[in-house]
């Protein structure tokens, strides 16, 4: 194979590499953020189902404060139903009575929603404290990962970075041109050609030119996208 072809399909490879990394070194900070924001977001969701059960609680233990209170006051009523003296007082005692009543009960049922409430909450607070213990170990192990693979970037930029000045000082100054045009206008400068077509751009060679890339001894010119042609036999037909 020509040696500036050989050199301009390593050069488009380490590219390639360098695209894949820059983006990479971009992601990774995207990634761990979005796992930070993940876990804040279910850990202020865990903490407000607590607040929630605190908040019940506390309703609950303000109700049967005033159930306790209003039981004393029925009481109190009912030891006064032997004292009065008329029937008009008897009626409005037992008034006062019957509507305590119905306070008290409607209290007691209210007391019990709320502790019913409360130990469905309990349970699921419990399984989603596993959970939650479960999902910090993962987005821990995570973000470890990313961190140590956004480490590496730099590193690998750097060598790919040195490989490419070594390879471009090999080039002729005129072809570098060719392939940073190319490169800057296609993505790809440097494509295989199969079954006697460029496969830049899917446009047939005229076969003379077909035979000649086959042969790799001199760089050829896809008439049709301006792409550097190589000689590729290998069918991939996954």
């Amino acid at each position: 194979m020509n040696e500036q072809l050989r050199l301009l399909r390593e050069l488009q490879e380490i590219d390639l590499h360098l695209k894949a990394i820059e983006a990479d070194k971009e992601r990774y900070p995207i990634e761990i953020k979005n796992l930070d924001e993940k876990l804040a977001s279910e850990k202020e969701m865990f903490k407000q189902r607590g607040e929630r059960i605190e908040l019940l609680e506390k309703e609950r233990r303000q109700k049967e404060g005033d159930l306790e209170l209003e039981q004393e006051r029925m009481r109190k009523a009912q030891s006064k139903l032997y004292d009065v003296k008329t029937n008009k007082e008897y009626q409005a005692l037992l008034a006062e009575i019957e509507t305590l009543k119905e306070i008290n009960s409607q209290r007691e049922i209210e007391i019990l929603e709320i502790m019913d409430e409360v130990d469905e909450l309990k349970r699921e607070y419990k399984k989603r404290e596993k959970e939650m213990l479960e999902m910090e170990e993962r987005i821990g192990a995570e973000k470890k990962r990313l961190e140590e693979s956004l480490g590496k970037t730099d590193g690998a930029l750097a060598s790919n970075k040195r490989k490419r000045t070594m390879v471009t000082k090999k080039l002729p100054p005129e072809l570098m041109a060719l392939y940073q045009t190319l490169k800057d206008k296609r993505r790809t400068a440097v494509v295989p050609a199969r079954f006697g077509a460029c496969q830049g751009c899917n446009v047939k060679i005229p076969p003379q030119m077909f035979n000649e890339v086959q042969r790799s001894e001199i760089i050829i010119i896809c008439p049709s996208c301006n792409r550097i042609l190589y000689w590729e036999d290998k069918v991939d037909y996954r």
